[in-house]
């Protein structure tokens, strides 16, 4: 028996078809308006798997590669799928009871009450799956609302943030000139020149300049932010941590032998590979006077262990690299000129026609 509060999220059902290919009469139990959906992404995931390991098995020919699953045991895992609704008890066996209440996390997303009954005594164990954040929960309006369970013998709960500093940063709006003068909104995410806020309205975010704002700093990543905010120019792409940041500076500072000031970021190449090391390719001025290569590469997910390499360019080659960069920038402009130009004549030409065939009319 597989019992679940959100198999719609892929970390907690998307292997259930490579389960049921094992154990095809397991009872899959979940709550109500879930099947629809699992179907669809278990059908997407075979058959982006089933792709790829024919394109492996086609390049390593003295391997073969096998999906998890196929479509056949999609299918077979939706009709094995039990759904029942929410906050009702609901007996799986002679032993085994289940209620689900609402978790706040995603759509249809549930808490699990389970009571296990041994002779005359009953156990209660609460699965509490991922729970939603009930500070934001307005912003999420298609998303049932959290609701409390007051009692468990065992709780087996999301620990996620368990031990981290949870305080959000904040910021004050400090220009009279905007209504919101005065207030203050959690911060959302932060740009080196704007911020994005939680807005309790029907927008759900807003966006304010920099200029027009107070940090109200709560941890001392945010202090770094608030000080070295030029750093985020910088783009972390999916897998890197924000621990880079603070491990450029330090190389910048040690290896230049400066004060860091500034940084204008002129270019930032990314890649990763299929082990998860992703490298990055920034060009840069730092303070204004000093042009430089930064090569930096780590592993996904991870927030130490980052290889960081400085070159500072000579002024005439920094020269030429701008000059190529700033040419090839100008030829895709004027690329970018001529496809727009071609979509303009597409529309005028097509109100000309009509026009002429009114004027016959």
């Amino acid at each position: 028996m597989i019992i679940g509060g959100h198999f719609m999220h892929y970390d907690h059902g998307g292997n259930i078809p490579a389960l049921v290919k094992q154990n095809p009469n397991i009872r899959i139990i979940t709550g109500k308006n879930t099947t629809g959906i699992l179907k669809e992404m278990w059908l997407d995931s075979a058959n982006i798997t089933i792709r790829d390991c024919e394109t492996l098995s086609s390049q390593y020919s003295d391997k073969v590669f096998k999906p998890l699953y196929n479509i056949d045991d999609v299918e077979k895992s939706v009709s094995l799928i039990e759904e029942y609704d929410v906050g009702e008890i609901h007996e799986l066996d002679e032993n085994i009871s289940i209620r689900y209440t609402y978790s706040g996390h995603i759509f249809g997303a549930v808490q699990c009450e389970l009571f296990i009954k041994i002779k005359n005594h009953c156990t209660k164990l609460l699965f509490t799956s991922d729970l939603g954040n009930t500070k934001i929960q307005d912003l999420k309006p298609f998303v049932q609302k959290f609701e409390p369970i007051k009692s468990a013998n065992y709780v087996f709960g999301e620990t996620t943030y368990g031990a981290r500093n949870n305080k959000q940063i904040t910021q004050k709006i400090i220009n009279k000139d905007l209504e919101e003068f005065e207030r203050e909104f959690k911060v959302r995410r932060m740009n080196y020149d704007q911020v994005v806020v939680n807005y309790p309205s029907d927008i759900g975010l807003k966006v304010f300049d920099k200029k027009d704002v107070e940090y109200i700093k709560q941890t001392e990543i945010d202090e770094f932010l608030i000080k070295y905010s030029d750093f985020l120019k910088i783009k972390l792409n999916r897998g890197i941590s924000i621990a880079l940041y603070k491990a450029l500076l330090e190389s910048i500072e040690a290896e230049l032998d400066i004060i860091f000031e500034n940084l204008n970021l002129l270019k930032d190449k990314y890649e990763v590979n299929k082990r998860g090391v992703w490298e990055k390719e920034i060009l840069a001025v730092i303070n204004y006077k000093i042009p430089v290569k930064l090569i930096t590469f780590g592993q996904n997910f991870k927030k130490s262990g980052f290889n960081i390499s400085i070159e500072i360019i000579e002024e005439k080659e920094f020269f030429e690299i701008c000059k190529f960069e700033i040419n090839k920038i100008q030829e895709e402009i004027k690329e970018k000129e001529r496809i727009l130009s071609r979509y303009g004549m597409a529309i005028e030409k097509m109100k000309d026609t009509e026009n002429l065939v009114k004027m016959l009319e």
